[in-house]
């Protein structure tokens, strides 16, 4: 099981999470289920009652995962996260940043003014005050170019989320190739501080690179509690890796994923 708090998951969601959004959901949720399970969290306040009852309840097989970046990349987190059988729970930290890396996400705004994600110039500062103003962010490289409409090509990707403001309808975005599968429902206020806003991630091989995520970890059996985890430490109990027994540097990438 997967618990989600702090964070939007996207329609549809994956299969075996649960988005909490109160103490007394995630409580009744975690009560209800017997074995390994982990607790997907971003780092904002809304992620507080989950993570509460985590320590309130204190169960030694709820492992807690902080996912990091825009929506649309923690959603494709979660989509690779939802892939893992149980046995690999021990490694989602390790998987979520590697999958992170892997992810594009490009934004469109109508404003940059308030933008601390990317490197907007002097000149598109003073155009996000006046009336049509348009910019396609890299968040990746940080790059923001000005335009008058905006194509994203999508045809290498193989897992897409879109996000958008209520107000997206007013701005020039297309998308060429594959459209999104993943989609949020419109938000307000927005994470970028523009009235207008879009994103989208992408990910081009979302399983290969779950693959390459597991088998690239130097895995290790955690003295303590006996599972599999990565240098890091143990997402369950604590401990650190200096603890662990030895490494499996072979690759089990087979066994789990299967």
């Amino acid at each position: 099981m997967i618990l989600v708090s702090g964070m939007e998951v996207g329609d549809p969601a994956p299969q075996g999470c649960w988005a909490v959004s109160s103490f007394d959901e995630a409580v009744e949720l975690v009560s209800s289920f017997r074995g390994d399970s982990l607790l997907v969290c971003s780092k904002n306040d809304a992620a507080r009652p989950a993570i509460a009852t985590r320590e309130v309840i204190a169960r030694d097989d709820l492992a807690l995962i902080v996912s990091q970046g825009a929506p649309t990349k923690r959603a494709l987190v979660l989509r690779a996260l939802s892939m893992l059988p149980p046995t690999s729970y021990g490694l989602a930290q390790h998987v979520a940043e590697i999958i992170g890396s892997r992810c594009r996400t490009r934004v469109a705004l109508s404003s940059v003014a308030k933008l601390s994600q990317a490197r907007p110039g002097l000149g598109q500062h003073i155009r996000s005050f006046f009336p049509g103003a348009l910019f396609d962010v890299d968040l990746n490289s940080g790059e923001v170019e000005s335009s008058s409409s905006i194509v994203w090509n999508t045809n290498a990707a193989s897992a897409i989320c879109w996000a958008s403001g209520v107000k997206k309808t007013e701005m020039k975005v297309t998308i060429s190739g594959r459209q999104p599968h993943i989609i949020m429902h419109p938000s307000e206020p927005s994470p970028y501080g523009a009235r207008r806003w879009a994103e989208m991630s992408v990910i081009e091989d979302i399983r290969g690179s779950l693959g390459f995520a597991l088998s690239s970890v130097q895995a290790a059996t955690c003295k303590s509690c006996g599972r599999l985890i990565p240098p890091s430490g143990c997402p369950f109990c604590g401990t650190r890796s200096s603890s662990a027994s030895n490494s499996h540097p072979h690759s089990i990438t087979e066994r789990r994923l299967s």
